[in-house]
């Protein structure tokens, strides 16, 4: 239950500090920055999800951590193409 609760936060603040990235930094491209607001929502839902049914407790968790370690990658990816133009 510990490590349920653990991972929530994290992706609380992942998820936080995405949609601040996106929102706040101008030197990214728009496409880039909406990008970012939207992961940073998608991570900030699931971990209230995770937080919210501990029952589900590890089904859930795997499937939501491999969906938003998944997206987040992408974003790293989306990063370097769009800072190498």
């Amino acid at each position: 239950m510990l490590l349920i609760n653990l991972l929530g936060y994290m992706f609380i603040i992942i998820g936080v500090s995405r949609i601040a990235v996106g929102l706040l930094v101008e030197n990214y491209s728009k496409v880039y920055r909406v990008f970012l607001v939207l992961v940073g929502i998608f991570s900030f839902l699931f971990a209230f999800i995770v937080l919210l049914y501990p029952t589900f407790g590890y089904f859930v968790l795997v499937i939501l951590l491999s969906l938003s370690l998944l997206i987040n990658g992408l974003v790293r990816v989306l990063f370097a193409a769009f800072e190498r133009q």
